[in-house]
């Protein structure tokens, strides 16, 4: 039986500078032990970053549409 487990967290933060990804193991009797194995920032390509900061000024169909492409974004990095 291990004594750890290990997580991939996704995250993209009101910086809107890129999707932050981070692989961590954790230690399942300590969990304030951990180790950060790797973490990497991806740039959002231009195109979406401006639309991500404008999207307060979307309507619904145009914030559907930026919210697929960010999935899409998400998925494929």
């Amino acid at each position: 039986m291990t004594s750890s487990f290990n997580i991939i967290g996704v995250m993209s933060g009101t910086s809107v500078d890129g999707l932050d990804l981070c692989y961590v193991s954790f230690n399942k009797d300590f969990l304030s032990n951990y180790k950060i194995i790797c973490s990497e920032t991806i740039d959002y390509p231009s195109i979406l970053k401006t639309n991500l900061i404008n999207a307060i000024n979307l309507d619904d169909t145009k914030l559907k549409e930026l919210d697929f492409k960010l999935g899409e974004f998400i998925g494929f990095s």
